[in-house]
């Protein structure tokens, strides 16, 4: 029931100053205590940034509306996931989260400015969140997610230690590695908008997936066999490619499978992608304590081809 613009708002300035508290953690257990709640904001305007588009164009163009919205998801990890590492090697952690804090009140400003006012999305009863349990589509997209996410961050999580341990990386050349990787997301992100219109976002995320298993298998074999930079920055650029776009793809899929049930299925998608992110975390955590990190990748590409198989069986079930 609260108004659109005033929501995305909110959600921008409490991420904001949960990062100044950060910021000005005094110790660690402080810090890990502040984390959690410095990124509810941003997991409130995830989703809703998405419901929001959906209510400003005509049906037809939902699907192409969402995904582009997500390329500025993609656009952000180009920039900030490099500039995170160098600000917090140069200066320090501190800084870091003040820089997103400044980013946040940037956000909002500009949402302020260019969101119109008084858009609502219809009040999502109990009986909503229940049709949405009742969609195997629904259902099994959202796992989909949530696999693929388990996946993906298997990986991800530990990229830079893999890195220094298999090609002997630096903090710079991390920098540039993550930059390649996220250059190509946006590349993929980009072409996705462009033609998910025209192929479906099913067929969409299942190409995407695609992408992302090619390009775990060539980061598997690059760091198993320690075959260099160059051989990392092919496997990175692979696994970028797919990455933004299956995100917005199945954004997209939610948001013209049920539009009524959009406003939960989409948040319901963003809480698949935090939780496949713990997951995913903690599974690589385990791998690497009990055979370090050669086996992270092997291991990400199979669950990824699980949420590749899920995805598909989701296309039966429109």
């Amino acid at each position: 029931r609260i108004d659109r613009r005033r929501l995305l708002l909110l959600s921008l300035l409490a991420v904001g100053l949960d990062h100044v508290a950060c910021a000005l953690a005094p110790d660690y257990p402080v810090l890990i205590t502040l984390r959690p709640l410095a990124v509810l904001g941003a997991a409130v305007f995830t989703p809703q940034g998405a419901a929001t588009i959906g209510l400003l164009v005509p049906p037809e163009r939902r699907a192409t509306a969402v995904t582009t919205v997500f390329l500025g998801w993609s656009l952000a990890s180009v920039v900030a996931m490099p500039m995170g590492s160098l600000v917090a090697a140069a200066a320090s952690w501190r800084a870091a989260f003040l820089l997103i804090a400044l980013l946040s009140v940037l956000a909002a400003l500009v949402v302020w400015r260019v969101v119109p006012h008084g858009l609502h999305t219809p009040a999502l009863s109990l009986a909503s969140w229940q049709a949405v349990a009742r969609s195997r589509r629904l259902v099994l997209v959202l796992a989909a997610t949530l696999t693929w996410c388990c996946g993906q961050f298997l990986v991800l999580a530990y990229v830079a230690p893999s890195l220094r341990q298999a090609a002997g990386v630096t903090t710079p050349a991390m920098a540039a590695l993550l930059a390649l990787q996220g250059l190509s997301g946006l590349v993929g992100g980009v072409l996705l908008a462009r033609r998910v219109g025209r192929m479906g976002p099913d067929r969409a995320s299942a190409l995407a997936l695609g992408c992302i298993s090619t390009g775990l298998l060539l980061w598997s074999a690059t760091t198993q066999g320690r075959l260099g930079v160059p051989a990392v920055a092919l496997a990175m650029t692979v696994w970028g490619f797919g990455s933004f776009a299956f995100v917005s793809a199945q954004q997209a899929r939610l948001a013209v499978s049920v539009p009524e049930l959009a406003p939960a299925s989409i948040a319901l998608n963003s809480a698949s992608l935090y939780l496949g992110q713990a997951l995913g975390a903690a599974a690589g955590g385990a791998v690497v304590a009990v055979a370090g990190y050669g086996l992270l990748g092997p291991i990400a590409m199979a669950v990824v081809l699980a949420a590749l198989g899920l995805s598909l069986l989701a296309d039966r079930h429109r």
